[in-house]
């Protein structure tokens, strides 16, 4: 049975991978991070038809405002989010065009 060891997860900033790409602490092969080329290759491979953040939150505008709903004017923007801050582009973005969430 094979441990999970964490040193293979994160470095400390004196050390880094070995000549082969093997952390120094267990040797196994440590996971590079993809590019932001190869994260939306994988999006849109995955989820073909998904709205990009700034296309969404336009959307959202352009669906409400003719039903009565302003930005900045008669509407209390909600969002429900996972407080970690990967989501901190969404909330930013809905916050520019309706006001503090």
């Amino acid at each position: 049975m094979t441990s999970f060891d964490p040193h293979c997860t994160r470095l400390s900033a004196n050390t880094s991978a070995d000549s082969n790409g093997a952390c120094p602490h267990c040797h196994q092969p440590i996971k590079q991070r993809e590019s932001a080329g190869d994260f939306q290759t994988t999006l849109d491979k995955l989820f073909p038809n998904a709205y990009r953040l700034e296309e969404f939150v336009f959307e959202t505008k352009q669906t409400l405002v003719p039903k009565g709903f302003y930005p900045h004017v008669n509407t209390l923007v909600c969002v429900g989010l996972c407080r970690d801050e990967i989501t901190s582009p969404f909330e930013e973005e809905i916050e520019a065009m309706w006001g503090q969430a």
